[in-house]
């Protein structure tokens, strides 16, 4: 067992890890920072896996979120399903998590993340959908690809929501600071509306490039769009309106080691244009 503590004015987090060699069992208990599976940020709580066939390997976890933003005595409970076998260098992963605050569902959600990863090649994709809001989270998958010269290729489309998709999101725009007060003026049904209107979708998509020209210096090109979404007026908010789509592009010119091993100088201009 390991343990590790935190320094600093508040108490000390403990952390243990746990292994049992014979059933290819672990566990951890103590504060811990999200790894994926649907859980958001850092939490206390436990976490455990059992490998039960080469490269599969199932996981639960339950918590209480560290930092947990608006709302009270929220906590979550979820599983997830790994397999590092299918494929040479992919890890996936499928789970399930349900979040709850003040007795009610806070966010349920279903998801899965791809990680790929072989010689100049790399993938990271992630998918979360809330079967509470019957909304997506999260679509999102970015990848690189380094070439033998030294060329590197990056794209990225994310889709989001921001913030996450949680029931206590409607206090963003209200003076109570719970959803028991809440609720003495608003049903469960405005709550959600509320919810989502103040959670608006961005969304990104970007693809650039690297290459050396030198031992030390190698320049970029990037093109990117963006847009977020409006939100509703609240009794303490007005509406905002949505970005819509914003052009952007980006050239650098990146040099390392010019006066020492370890400096970098980034030089960088873009060029930006949006409806507004």
């Amino acid at each position: 067992m390991a343990r590790s503590k935190s320094i600093g004015s508040t108490p000390p987090a403990q952390t243990g890890d746990f292994k049992y060699q014979p059933l290819a069992l672990t566990a951890r208990v103590g504060r811990q920072s999200s790894t994926g599976n649907g859980v958001l940020g850092r939490f206390d709580g436990a976490t455990a896996g059992w490998t039960f066939l080469p490269g599969w390997r199932v996981m639960a976890l339950a918590g209480v979120p560290v930092d947990s933003g608006l709302g009270e005595s929220k906590s979550f409970a979820g599983a997830a399903l790994e397999n590092t076998s299918l494929i040479d260098g992919m890890t996936a992963t499928l789970y399930g998590i349900n979040q709850t605050t003040e007795s009610i569902t806070d966010r349920r959600a279903v998801g899965a993340e791809l990680r790929y990863f072989r010689a100049g090649l790399s993938l990271f994709s992630v998918f979360d959908y809330d079967v509470k809001f019957s909304e997506l989270n999260i679509a999102s998958a970015q990848g690189s690809w380094t070439f033998s010269k030294g060329t590197t290729v990056n794209a990225l489309y994310d889709l989001r929501r921001g913030p996450t998709l949680q029931m206590s999101n409607a206090l963003l725009g209200e003076s109570a600071t719970t959803l028991d007060v809440l609720r003495a003026t608003m049903s469960l049904e405005q709550i959600e509306q509320q919810a989502l209107g103040l959670s608006p979708q961005s969304e990104v998509i970007l693809l650039g490039a690297t290459h050396p020209v030198s031992a030390r210096w190698q320049f970029g090109l990037e093109g990117r769009v963006s847009a977020i979404d409006g939100t509703l007026a609240t009794a303490t908010m007005p509406a905002m309106a949505g970005t819509g789509d914003v052009y952007a592009i980006t050239a650098q010119a990146i040099g390392t080691g010019l006066w020492m091993p370890s400096s970098v100088l980034v030089l960088s201009t873009s060029h930006l244009t949006s409806d507004s």
